[in-house]
Formats: structure tokens, C-alpha cells, sequence
């Protein structure tokens, strides 16, 4: 019998913030997995932007082409000016505050390729455009939002037995109404290990409700990416023992697949030295040809105060080296008004290159394989898959923050690890590579290859598949 199941992707809409995420992309990358290496039929779901179909609709049990026109539209396209937007967003919520619900509907094969457009990046459609074909969308008659911030309610799924597994890329309190079993990935639990780094307390209480609610719930099961966030998930709660595994999170195989490109070192440092113009005071007298790569949401957690601190030090007290540039991948998240006036002055010292999130994968591997060092100094991470990435993408070398994910990676090689705490240790990291020329950090063929069996596609899929057919035993 081919197992049917029903993949959240609200997320990964491409016109959403969420969208470029590591959780939407690890939640795409898994689910082209599953429809490369299995006959399962998956159902992808997807919710309106805003403007929310009428219950009416569903109870009917079929839309008409016009109908399905609009849905799919409000699917695809950010609807309206701002404020209609934000009137339209705000009427809604006030109709589904009442609604603990959610009823579903087939989109029709006629509007798949205009949806899959929607949620999956070109270079995705390009790699499994042949797999995408398998995948089915169905709509909810309520948003992506509603679902991620209903204040602590129980939401009901009305599947009527259509499915054997549903998949949640994240945790979320919410049942089916024929006790499908349902799988909430978990992806970490620093709102409540850290709280300090979290901006409003209302999100630890629903990180906690969105675990605490579904204990009672015996079709709920928990994937924690890491074993990390596993015993952490068991410290919290020991209750939930029997209803937890560790599934970590694959890679895009597009990384792996950049390192045969034909892009080489300095095509990439042309254009980062492209990027300086504009922003250095004597452009003419500064060219990058080595460079520091941290990708990475810019927050306190991230712990970019610690390495701008060492990489300041070390453009003033090695002044020979100014060939050496520290490279940012990532959007300005919150907390970073201390940190921005040292970005700022040392993009225009012409020794800072920040690219907020607009790449594609292909261009952020060859960033990755290209770089002379790739850093991770974070203070807390529930999988680091960051670092993977890079490894995946053949960068050279790697120094990452001493903190129990990344131990995962290398449990047996204390060379990689630094303090995040300490600004002189990772001085000491940028003076070993770029001074001293040290081989410590870099990353030999045989951890490699670990790394990358460890965490493709088919070991993945593998390990869903034994998860899966034990809770359905």
C-alpha cells in the first residue's frame, strides 16, 4: 500500500520573509527527498497570503474555475497596496479568531506548476523538476500566520482519513480529526535554554505550549534534528520519551553539486570587490584576495559582536594584511543596533561585505567553497546548519563556536572549536590562518565524506522511513 501524506509548506512561499530561512529551505530539501527516493504520494499544503476563502467553499466540497483562479492567486501574489493589505490581514483575523479549524481542498493539476513556482526556487525546480511533477497541493481555508500564532488554541485538521502521516516543519499545537499521526519537527529549544535572546516573551510561552499541549495527544510525535535538541526536548519533557527521534536534517544537494563547477577563486573575488564600490573611501587602493565567510541571520545569539571585535583588532594591528575581508551572509534580524556602526566602518574601511540573503544556493556554495576560512561563532544553535552547508560545498576550512551542536560534527577533534565568549581566542583563529598560514582548521577528505553521507538525501529519506513504519506498526 503507498503511504499517503500530508507535507505543511506554508513557510516556503517565496513571497514571505519565512521563505529564506534554513527551516524552509531544510523543509523543501526534505520533502524532494522523499518524492526522489519513495512512491509515496505527498500532498503538499499551502495557505492564502491574506485574503482567506469563505468556510462555505469547503463545505461545498469543490470550487469552481473561478474560484480556484483566485485561490491560487492569493497564493501566489502579494495582494494589494500595503494598507488594503493590512486591512484585509486585520478582518480576517478578527473571522478566524473564532475558527479552531481547518478544512482542506485539492488545488487542480491545472495550477500545480504556477504554485510550484511560488514555493520552490528555480535552481530547486531545475535539480527535481522530474520529482515536483508527483507533488499534489492542497489549500487551507486560514493563514500560514494564523496557524504559527494562534494564542495557544488547539488547532483541528479536517482530513477525513485521507492521509496516513502528517509532516509540521515546526512545532505547532494542532491535532487531526481522525487521529493521524502527526510529526512536529524540532528544531531547537533556546527559548527556553536561553531566553535572554528572545525579543518577546510571548514567544516562549507558545514555543512551550506548542510541546506542552500535545502531550495528552498521543498521535503527536516530535523530530529533533540534532541530538542536542533531542535531550534537551527530554529535559523539559521526560514525559514524551516514547514519542521522540532524532532525525537530522539533509542538505541541498545543489552545494555538493557546486564544488564540480567550473567558477573559480577569483570570479568570486571579483565580484566581492565589485560589491565595495560605492562603499570605501579609496576604493582604488584596496582589492580582497582572501576572505573570512559568516552566513548567518543577524541576532545576539549569532554572536557577530564577537567576531567584529576580533576581526577590528586584526585590521589594526596587522595593517600588511589589508587584502583580507570578513564576508556577512544574512538579514538584519533584531538586536544588532550596538554592532552596526562597526559593520558600517569597516565596509567603509573596504574590509566588510554584507549580502542580506540575496543570493541563490549556488552562488552562496561557491561563497562557501571559495572562502579561506568559514566561521560560526555562535552562542547557541539547535542542529548548526550553516556549517554543514559549507562543508558540503568544499570550503577549506571551518572554526566553530564550542557548543554541543557543533560537537556533533566533530566529537572526536577539538581543532575546529573556539570560545564563543572570547574575542582574543578568535583573533587568535584570523592571525593562525591569514599570518601564520596554519592548517589546523582545514577539514581532511575522510570527515568530509562522513559528514556528507551522514546528512544527504538517502540517509534522510532512509531514517524517515524506519520512523515512519514504527509509529504505524
Amino acid at each position: 500500500m503507498t503511504l499517503k501524506i500530508l507535507w505543511d509548506l506554508g513557510e516556503s512561499n517565496l513571497k514571505t520573509w519565512g521563505a529564506l530561512t534554513g527551516i524552509a529551505n531544510v523543509n523543501r530539501t526534505s520533502l524532494m527527498g522523499l518524492l526522489t527516493y519513495t512512491n509515496y504520494q505527498i500532498s503538499g499544503l499551502v495557505y492564502p497570503l491574506t485574503f482567506f476563502p469563505q468556510n462555505k467553499l469547503f463545505k461545498r466540497g469543490s470550487f469552481n474555475n473561478l474560484q480556484n483562479s483566485l485561490l491560487v492567486h492569493q497564493i501566489i501574489w502579494d495582494p494589494g497596496p500595503h494598507k488594503l493589505r493590512r486591512i484585509r490581514t486585520f478582518i480576517n483575523r478578527l473571522r478566524i479568531m473564532l475558527q479552531n479549524s481547518i478544512s482542506l481542498m485539492d488545488i487542480d493539476d491545472l495550477y500545480k506548476y504556477s504554485v510550484i513556482q511560488a514555493f520552490f526556487p528555480s535552481e530547486m525546480i531545475e535539480q527535481f523538476g522530474e520529482s515536483l511533477r508527483k507533488l499534489k497541493f492542497v489549500i487551507g481555508n486560514t493563514s500560514y500566520a494564523h496557524i504559527t500564532r494562534h494564542k495557544g488554541k488547539r488547532m483541528k485538521l479536517i482530513t477525513q482519513g485521507r492521509y496516513d502521516v502528517i509532516h509540521f516543519p515546526e512545532t505547532r499545537i494542532v491535532e487531526a480529526d481522525d487521529n493521524t499521526p502527526i510529526l512536529l519537527k524540532t528544531h531547537d529549544l533556546i527559548p527556553l535554554d536561553y531566553p535572554e535572546t528572545i525579543t518577546d516573551p510571548r514567544y516562549i510561552t507558545f514555543k512551550y505550549q506548542t510541546i506542552a499541549k500535545n502531550i495528552p495527544n498521543p498521535s503527536i510525535y516530535f523530530l529533533c534534528i540534532s541530538r542536542y535538541t533531542q535531550e534537551r526536548l527530554l529535559y523539559y519533557f521526560p514525559q514524551l520519551k516514547d514519542r521522540v527521534f532524532l532525525l537530522y536534517n539533509p542538505i541541498d544537494p545543489i552545494f555538493e553539486i557546486a564544488t564540480r563547477q567550473k567558477t573559480t577563486a577569483q570570479d568570486i573575488l571579483r565580484s566581492l570587490n565589485r560589491s565595495l564600490k560605492g562603499t570605501v573611501k579609496n576604493s582604488r587602493r584596496l582589492t580582497i584576495k582572501r576572505y573570512i565567510l559568516y552566513v548567518s541571520t543577524i541576532q545576539p545569539r549569532k554572536n557577530h559582536r564577537t567576531l567584529l571585535k576580533a576581526f577590528k583588532k586584526f585590521v589594526e594591528e596587522y595593517p600588511d594584511h589589508r587584502d583580507v575581508a570578513l564576508v556577512l551572509v544574512g538579514k538584519w534580524g533584531w538586536g544588532y543596533e550596538k554592532i552596526k556602526p562597526i559593520i558600517e566602518y569597516l565596509q567603509q574601511e573596504g574590509r566588510l561585505v554584507h549580502f542580506e540573503g540575496n543570493l541563490s544556493t549556488t552562488q552562496l556554495a561557491q561563497l562557501y567553497r571559495h572562502a579561506n576560512l568559514t566561521v560560526f561563532p555562535s552562542l547557541s544553535e539547535g542542529f548548526g546548519l550553516g556549517a554543514i552547508e559549507g562543508i558540503f560545498a568544499g570550503t577549506q576550512r571551518i572554526a566553530l563556536s564550542d557548543i554541543p551542536p557543533h560537537r556533533e560534527l566533530f566529537p572526536a577533534n577539538d581543532d575546529y572549536f573556539i570560545n564563543p565568549l572570547s574575542s582574543r581566542d578568535w583573533l587568535k583563529v584570523l592571525v593562525n590562518v591569514f599570518v601564520k598560514g596554519s592548517s589546523q582548521y582545514t577539514i581532511n577528505n575522510k570527515t568530509r565524506k562522513r559528514i556528507i553521507k551522514k546528512y544527504s538525501l538517502k540517509n534522510y529519506v532512509q531514517e524517515f522511513k524506519k520512523i515512519v513504519n514504527k509509529i504505524l506498526r
